[in-house]
């Protein structure tokens, strides 16, 4: 029996996808697979992101998946960083709501990060 894989070139080859939220384009750079226990631990909804947009905590996670991340494995850091604007800026919550996210629009991108990544 074949093996099915329905992941995109660019996430094969490790590059970024575009996410578009209020008529602007993001690129956002697929998950390595040495940061899902991370992404598992941070506890992120799949679905909407209103009761993260609404405490400092959830506020802090949904920053840390938007920006850089490392982890260490076997003494070496596996360093990424996910989502940027048209100007090769670092997104945060703040940059975020800016450019007029709404909650959806942080919802489609953790969904996104996540089929992204294959």
């Amino acid at each position: 029996m074949a093996i099915k894989n329905n992941a995109t070139l660019s996430v094969m080859l490790g590059s970024r996808e575009e996410f578009q939220a209020q008529g602007k384009t993001y690129s956002v750079a697929p998950m390595p697979a040495a940061h899902v226990n991370e992404f598992m631990k941070d506890n992120l909804s799949l679905g909407t992101q209103l009761f993260a947009l609404s405490d400092d905590d959830g506020k802090a996670k949904l920053n840390k998946w938007l920006g850089e991340v490392s982890v260490e494995i076997l003494g070496q850091a596996i360093t990424n960083v996910y989502c940027k604007n048209n100007k090769d800026e670092i997104m945060t919550v703040d940059k975020c709501m800016l450019d007029g996210w709404s909650i959806k629009d942080f919802t489609r991108y953790i969904k996104s990060l996540c089929d992204f990544s294959g």
